[in-house]
């Protein structure tokens, strides 16, 4: 993880659950929830096993299928490439601060494209927005 991942890390605050999956013993359902809706899945069902992946590698980031709760991920240098095209049009405005949801999507961004100029420019555009700067130790 670099400096400036590690530092929206800080300021998002945040520690989504990981992502869980369906498997029917046919084959995975190949939709992401949260441990709460993915039973209430299976139970509503009467059928299903449930799967957990721990910070998976993806395309892009991750919601819960059904009721939208952020999850843990990781992306790939393709799905970072697309966060890139993403902030590239958003316009972080001083006057609203940075969400902490955004600054997580922006650390998943900055720790899979470390060193990249471009990621690096949009992360400064979003530090003036943080309504304060974290503390990078302890």
């Amino acid at each position: 993880m670099n400096a400036l991942s590690y530092l929206f890390d800080r300021y998002a605050d945040l520690q989504p659950e990981d992502p869980h999956w369906i498997c029917d013993g046919v084959g995975d359902e190949a939709e992401d929830y949260c441990r709460r809706c993915a039973l209430a899945k299976i139970a509503a069902d009467g059928k299903g096993e449930l799967n957990m992946s721990i910070a998976p590698e993806t395309d892009s980031c991750l919601h819960c299928t059904k009721c939208g709760k952020l999850l843990d991920y990781t992306l790939t240098n393709s799905g970072a490439d697309s966060e890139i095209d993403h902030f590239r049009s958003v316009k972080f405005r001083r006057n609203k601060p940075l969400d902490r949801d955004t600054a997580y999507h922006l650390a998943r961004m900055l720790a899979a494209k470390d060193g990249d100029h471009e990621a690096t420019v949009i992360a400064a555009r979003a530090i003036r927005c943080m309504k304060s700067i974290p503390k990078l130790s302890g």
